[in-house]
């Protein structure tokens, strides 16, 4: 019997683990505690910032905010593009017949009759 998972299934795993793996947590909690540093922070990150000439008339407390938003929106959207593009390779291999893991028992008598002949 072979087990097929729904695309959602997957999603929903892919989601749940993406959450709450340590790795991704620290990361997720990283970048969207620096993003929000520099989105609502009140006054420029360092001073000497807002000293620099203007280059497309932003003021530095504006500037950080937009580096602040797209540094958040950015990275998200990165992540979720990586997820679907797997996601959707995963679901086509599916849909062409799947990686079947039954097609593997004669893998390894295969492998030796290859080591005995070479």
């Amino acid at each position: 019997m072979r087990l097929r998972l729904t695309p959602a299934v997957l999603l929903a795993a892919i989601a749940l683990v993406e959450y709450l793996a340590p790795w991704r947590a620290a990361g997720r909690t990283l970048t969207f505690g620096l993003a929000a540093f520099l989105t609502f922070g009140q006054h420029p990150l360092y001073p000497v910032y807002a000293t620099f000439p203007r280059i497309w008339g932003l003021d530095p407390l504006t500037d950080q905010l937009i580096a602040g938003l797209l540094m958040k929106l950015g990275g998200g959207l990165i992540l979720w593009a990586v997820i679907a593009t797997i996601f959707f390779r995963w679901y086509g291999q599916e849909q062409r017949g799947g990686w079947d893991a039954l097609n593997f028992w004669s893998t390894e008598s295969d492998v030796r009759a290859e080591l005995r002949r070479g």
